[in-house]
């Protein structure tokens, strides 16, 4: 990853821009990190793998898995003794 100065990202902003294409461009202040330019592309990735689902979109796969697997039944244990609780 280049490291980029920050008084020098601002004079060489149209550089920056091309080279997220090859790789991500660290921008440093007074020597302490304080940003990343990314491609869209790689937003986009990192956006849907940090992404939260709701609620909804989990019931959703669920849905989807069930329509897969179908009713899914209960297999008895056969490794020890099914305890009596009646």
């Amino acid at each position: 990853m280049k490291t980029w100065q920050a008084t020098k990202a601002k004079q060489h902003f149209s550089q920056i821009i091309d080279a997220v294409k090859i790789e991500p461009q660290l921008v440093i202040r007074r020597g302490n990190p304080v940003g990343v330019v990314i491609s869209y592309e790689d937003y986009l990735n990192s956006k849907t793998l940090h992404e939260k689902k709701s609620l909804e979109n989990w019931l959703y796969e669920l849905k989807s898995i069930n329509e897969i697997e179908g009713e899914m039944t209960e297999i008895e244990r056969v490794d020890r003794e099914q305890p009596d609780w009646e």
